[in-house]
């Protein structure tokens, strides 16, 4: 298998090893770059055959048509947003896989025309703890839905997973095309697919965390690297236009 070139842009560095770390060892040349004086979308979308969106802090409200008078949200870069958003409206356009985990998976809801739960406990009262430490990797069970992607990739009903978000797609706007295919028990939406493309998936929480620990989601990055590696040409994304 050819490598396929897979885009990671990133806000901050110090949190892109582990993604990188998921899709290498799968077989993709990661090519992470910083969204500050990045290549313009549609440049970077040339030179590569996959996206792979991080997590990192809140999508401003006002992308999804919402305020936050007290304060929900935190870590907005609109800056992110702006790049972020375009790519992945490039990318669908073009069919590209997108792999998009935990504020990925918001930013594919939010691309789509979804909106959020700016704020779990405040939102929705009752729901399970979704903010938990790095270190619980079995935080609670996700479900996925019969016949979809994940349920295939993962060969399972359900699976453990690790939970660090405050926020949740919305189950009354998930977005154009988007299907959910992940919940927890309290009904959190933990996993969407998009239903018209090839390889759009988007997942709640933290694969990534898992590589070298058991490697439990090894075969989500596999799947995602191997999609994209049809017709690949490993290109270089790191320099700025």
């Amino acid at each position: 298998m050819v490598s396929p070139a897979v885009a990671l842009p990133f806000w901050e560095e110090r949190w892109v090893a582990p993604y990188a770390a998921g899709a290498a060892q799968a077989g993709a040349d990661v090519v992470a770059f910083p969204i500050h004086g990045a290549r313009p979308p549609a440049a970077v979308l040339a030179a590569c055959q996959g996206v792979l969106l991080i997590g990192g802090g809140d999508v401003a409200p006002a992308r999804f048509g919402a305020d936050d008078p007290h304060g929900l949200c935190c870590h907005v870069v609109p800056e992110r947003d702006d790049y972020e958003l375009e790519l992945l409206d490039l990318a669908l356009a073009r069919d590209l896989p997108a792999l998009a985990i935990c504020r990925g998976h918001q930013v594919l809801a939010v691309a789509r025309g979804g909106a959020l739960h700016l704020d779990i406990p405040t939102e929705l009262p009752g729901a399970l703890q979704h903010s938990c430490p790095k270190e619980a990797l079995d935080a609670h069970p996700v479900a996925f839905a019969a016949g979809s992607r994940l349920a295939a990739i993962l060969g399972a009903g359900s699976i453990s997973v690790n939970s660090r978000h405050h926020q949740a797609v919305r189950g009354d706007r998930v977005g154009d095309t988007l299907e959910v295919t992940a919940r927890a028990s309290d009904g959190v939406i933990e996993g969407l697919e998009s239903a018209a493309h090839g390889f759009v998936v988007g997942v709640q929480w933290h694969p990534e965390d898992f590589v070298g620990a058991g490697d439990r989601f090894a075969p989500l990055f596999a799947a995602f690297v191997d999609r994209a590696a049809g017709g690949a040409l490993a290109t270089d994304l790191r320099s700025s236009a």
